[in-house]
């Protein structure tokens, strides 16, 4: 199991780079990306990732549940098991290039914002601690409760003050 995330700094617009894959010894069972938008701001990150992912025959859109839609793009990346080198040599190319582009705009992209976006962060936060894969995936290394809430409420998913 591998979660990234990339949240902007909370004084500029700049979406949520989010990257999850679930692979077994032999196999990916299942990835996620997405430039999580902050909502009601257009961003030129959404456009270009609707570009990219918008031809992917292997791209497994999917109905979300509710905490979900809350917080992802329509364009996001969904992948069921990759079963051919073709699909993976791919997928690692596009999930490189977003990751790539992501990063290497990131100084023309982060607008500035004038909003308080830390509620929206936080709301990213709270609604991916909803999601119940992530906790028995977790769970499933064998990792105790306790120490999975520690990580994921204090180290993936830590809320910000406000102040």
């Amino acid at each position: 199991l591998m979660h990234v995330n990339v949240f902007p700094d909370p004084s500029y617009e700049l979406p949520i780079l989010g990257f999850d894959i679930v692979a077994g010894p032999k196999k990916i069972t299942g990835s996620f990306m997405d430039y999580s938008p902050l909502h009601g701001f257009p961003h030129p990150y959404n456009e270009y990732m609707e570009r990219r992912v918008k031809d992917l025959e292997w791209n497994k859109p999917r109905e979300l549940p509710p905490w979900a839609q809350e917080i992802f793009s329509k364009d996001m990346l969904a992948v069921g098991n990759i079963k051919t080198d073709e699909e993976l040599n791919q997928f690692i190319a596009v999930t490189t290039d977003l990751v790539d582009h992501y990063l290497d705009n990131i100084d023309t992209n982060a607008l500035d914002s004038h909003r308080n976006i830390k509620p929206l962060l936080n709301k990213y936060c709270q609604n991916q601690k909803l999601n119940p894969h992530l906790h028995r995936s977790i769970l499933a290394m064998g990792i105790s409760e306790e120490d999975k809430e520690k990580y994921v409420n204090n180290v993936l998913f830590e809320e910000l003050d406000d102040d």
